[in-house]
């Protein structure tokens, strides 16, 4: 028999059916193939001949049955066919596939050895692998968000208001700043009389109600900056959208601002002066325009805070926008002396509408429809003197309001007035959709996750592998039983890099090298080593929140790329840092997580149930 070359030898295997068989074991992609690897005897009872080997049952007793109760990932049923095995160790017959030629009593014997481990491949039943997702795992893992776009708002909203309940001391300081502000500006111009040489007085007192109520709000920069880190986290882990977190937070400050005028509107209203006519109708036009100024300023902050990088130049933008809109606001500078290249931003300027509906509101009512006074505004005020006997009759052709109104270039028709509220109501709509794009698109420190495959068929499909989960139930303090569809996951990270570039050196540096390892579901690992050694980014790198340097490597969930999209929701991370609601209590904070995590299907008190569980098991209590 002549000897075959290497050559001939490669090319002879290469047309076996044995080469093709393990090379589509190799390569298929068919998560239905599985290979265990277990101590003898592993508790198979098998069942079939040739090649159509099945497994009929699973021994107590065999080594396969504890591990398939130790880890979820190692499932062998009834119905599972046996495709091949290889014995390691202990002796007996070693065979990668079946070939027909196999006899069942010689293959239960090898699987039944008492020595040694046997590595064999199995094939799920289709009935098994293809039972569908529970629709509450639907919910949990085939979408983005947990919660519809008005649940998730509804929420947040809760969220909100229950932070302003905790922040006392920010309420009483808003509220004690609107007092000093209209105390202020009610003795400044306390009792201005009706005098026509007095009336620009009242423009003063509304000038400085829009410029020192708008101004406060900057003072907001610094805490907006900080809950932008805790909206990133967020948001990141799909808890709520950008629209329904900005939709919130703007609604929540509704309260707010209407305590704020409720002290100062009535003092400075009634201590200057103001027109009490037709029934408190322009007072409470004064009110509603004063409210939809500061509302609008308020969105305005905030839009800023979500373009801005740091609180230096959100700060130094917002100085700017101030100082302009002071500027062109038709007071310090009357619209007549207002450059042409700068009066498209007069007629922009949310302060120029609030003061013109001011200055409408008060000079058209009943109080000023006297006759007007040529020497306090000879340009607008025409009068005829009749001398009818020992009678001395006045005419003129405008109120002395209108005079006024006319003589400063102020509009004075009534609609004007309301035509003023829409355009500052536009302003905040303006303001809201930048704070939605800049909360969506301008995240400057988001937390990113490494780089995997953006094909949105693979990633819905990687959802679906995902949602295949066993119930997990939970003991209550009564003994009931809770259960929800959470999966129990196998996570596993393979040959982790991360390489990051050293501040004014342009060089690299390693921080993470050819790192693997594995954590198994409901297994505590202690990750241990000295200050320094790479813990902390091991676990950032893993959890997606590393936003700078260069990651390679890959992060395995169940046997799959990681899906960042949702892997922050099915999983907890807790930073050394604190990226947390300052005023938010340890069981609000865990209460507002599982409300967004979990569908709005399950109810308030068996989310509360479950986070009763929760902290008892940490032995967490109220002190």
């Amino acid at each position: 028999m002549q000897a075959l070359s290497a050559e001939d030898f490669f090319k002879a295997y290469a047309d076996s059916k044995y080469f093709k068989h393990s090379k589509e074991i190799a390569m298929a992609e068919d998560t239905s193939l599985q290979w265990f690897r277990l101590k003898r005897p592993t508790g198979c009872v098998l069942a079939g001949s040739g090649n159509k080997i099945f497994v009929r049952d699973i021994h107590q007793d065999g080594h396969l049955e504890r591990a398939c109760r130790r880890a979820d990932s190692l499932q062998v049923k009834s119905g599972d066919r046996l495709l091949g095995y290889r014995v390691i160790g202990g002796g007996g017959d070693s065979r990668l596939v079946f070939d027909g030629t196999e006899k069942l009593e010689d293959i239960i014997e090898v699987f039944q050895g008492d020595s040694g481990e046997i590595m064999f491949l199995v094939e799920h039943c289709t009935q098994h692998m293809e039972k569908p997702p529970s629709e509450f795992t639907k919910q949990q893992f085939m979408r983005h968000y947990i919660q519809e776009p008005w649940e998730s708002t509804k929420t947040v909203l809760r969220r909100e208001f229950l932070i302003l309940r905790t922040n006392a001391a920010f309420i009483k300081t808003r509220c004690f700043q609107a007092f000093i502000i209209a105390l202020l500006n009610g003795t400044l111009y306390w009792g201005i009389s009706d005098d026509p040489d007095k009336m620009s007085l009242r423009t003063s007192v509304f000038f400085v109600s829009i410029m020192s109520l708008c101004v406060s709000h900057m003072a907001q920069v610094p805490k907006l900056l900080d809950q932008r880190a805790v909206f990133y986290k967020q948001h990141g882990a799909g808890f709520f959208r950008a629209s329904s977190y900005i939709l919130s937070t703007n609604l929540a400050q509704i309260p707010v601002v209407m305590l704020e005028l409720t002290i100062f509107c009535p003092f400075v209203y009634f201590a200057v002066g103001l027109s009490s006519d037709n029934g408190g109708a322009h007072f409470f036009f004064f009110v509603l325009v004063i409210f939809c100024t500061c509302f609008m300023m308020s969105s305005v902050v905030r839009a800023i805070c979500s373009v801005m990088p740091a609180k230096e130049p959100a700060q130094m933008l917002c100085i700017l926008m101030i100082m302009m809109n002071v500027l062109l606001a038709g007071f310090i500078v009357y619209k007549p002396n207002v450059p042409d290249f700068w009066i498209w931003y007069y007629w922009i300027n949310p302060f120029q509408w609030s003061l013109s509906a001011m200055e409408i509101n008060e000079f058209t009512s009943p109080r000023w429809d006297g006759d007007c006074s040529p020497a306090a505004f000879p340009e607008t005020c025409n009068c005829n003197v009749i001398v009818q006997g020992n009678t001395t009759i006045t005419e003129c052709d405008e109120t002395l309001g209108l005079a006024f109104l006319k003589f400063y270039e102020f509009e004075h028709r009534i609609w004007y007035a309301w035509m003023a509220v829409l355009v500052i109501s536009l302003h905040f709509l303006a303001a809201f959709l930048i704070n939605v794009y800049g909360f969506t698109f301008l995240k400057f420190d988001e937390v990113q996750a490494i780089a995997i495959a953006k094909d949105s068929v693979k990633k819905d499909a990687r959802r679906q592998r995902l949602a295949t989960t066993n119930t997990i139930k939970t003991e209550s303090s009564s003994g009931n039983q809770l259960s929800l569809d959470f999966p129990r996951l196998t996570l596993s990270w393979h040959k982790l890099c991360y390489d990051v570039t050293i501040p004014g050196l342009q060089e690299m540096r390693r921080l993470l090298n050819d790192v693997s390892g594995f954590a198994k579901p409901e297994e505590m690992i202690a990750l241990m080593g000295s200050s320094g050694a790479g813990k902390t980014t091991l676990l950032d790198v893993i959890a997606c929140r590393k936003t700078t340097g260069a990651i390679s490597g890959e992060v395995l969930v169940n046997g799959y790329p990681q899906d960042a999209d949702s892997f922050a929701r099915y999983t907890g991370y807790v930073e050394q840092m604190d990226i947390h609601v300052t005023y938010a209590t340890v069981h609000e904070a865990l209460w507002f997580s599982g409300r967004l995590r979990l569908d709005e299907s399950i109810s308030d008190e068996r989310v509360k149930a479950f986070l009763q569980c929760d902290l008892g098991c940490v032995e967490y209590c109220p002190v």
